[in-house]
C-alpha cells in the first residue's frame, strides 16, 4: 500500500475527507460511488465503483448486435474509461482514459448528433474526423457513461436511423442498469 503522508480526523458523524490530491490523481468526482470494505488485515479499503464496468460482458454482446447491423464504430464509456469498443482501431481506444471533451460531455449530459464531418477526440491526443452521435447513459438520475457511434466513411455517414438506434440503446441501458 502506497503511503501519502496525509492524515485526516474522523468527524462526529464518522466522515472523513479524501484529500484533493488523491481525488485528483484517481479522478474521483463529486457523486462518484466508492465501495468500502475491509481486507484480510482489517485495513479499510475504498474502491471506485463503475456500474458499467461490472456489466462489461453484457455490454459487449449488446454493442456487438448494434455493430453487426450497421458496421459503424460503437463504444461505451463509464465516467473514466472506454470499457467496450467495437470497430476499427480497437487498440487505440479500449480501456483508455476518455478525453477532456468526453469528460465535458458527461458533466453537461450531452446528447448530440454531428452528421457533417467534424473532429471528435475520444482519447486525448487522438482525434478522428468523422460523423458521430454522443448520448448520455443516465441511471437513477446520474450520468454513468456515454454511448458513442461514429463513422469516418463518406459512404456510411451517421444518419437519423443511427440516432434512433442510439436513443433505443441508451434508453434500454438506463432502465437495465437502474438499481
Amino acid at each position: 500500500m502506497k503511503k501519502t503522508g496525509i492524515m485526516r480526523r474522523i468527524d462526529s458523524l464518522g466522515r472523513i475527507v479524501i484529500p484533493k490530491e488523491i481525488r485528483s490523481s484517481l479522478h474521483i468526482k463529486e457523486s462518484d460511488k466508492l465501495e468500502i470494505y475491509l481486507d484480510e488485515n482489517e485495513n479499510i479499503m475504498l474502491k471506485k465503483d463503475s456500474t458499467l464496468k461490472n456489466k462489461q460482458n453484457f455490454l459487449y454482446d449488446f454493442l456487438y448486435s448494434i455493430y453487426n447491423i450497421n458496421k459503424k464504430n460503437v463504444l461505451i464509456t463509464d465516467k473514466d474509461k472506454i470499457i467496450v469498443y467495437l470497430g476499427k482501431n480497437k487498440d487505440e481506444y479500449l480501456n483508455k482514459r476518455i478525453s477532456k471533451m468526453l469528460d465535458s460531455c458527461l458533466v453537461r449530459r450531452v446528447n448530440l448528433m454531428e452528421n457533417y464531418k467534424k473532429e471528435l477526440t475520444i482519447v486525448d491526443d487522438n482525434s478522428v474526423l468523422c460523423t458521430y452521435i454522443i448520448k448520455s447513459i443516465i441511471s437513477n438520475g446520474d450520468v454513468i457513461g456515454l454511448f458513442i457511434m461514429f463513422s469516418t466513411s463518406e459512404n456510411e455517414m451517421i444518419n437519423k436511423t443511427d440516432d434512433k438506434i442510439a436513443d433505443i440503446a441508451t434508453n434500454f441501458l438506463s432502465k437495465y442498469l437502474e438499481e
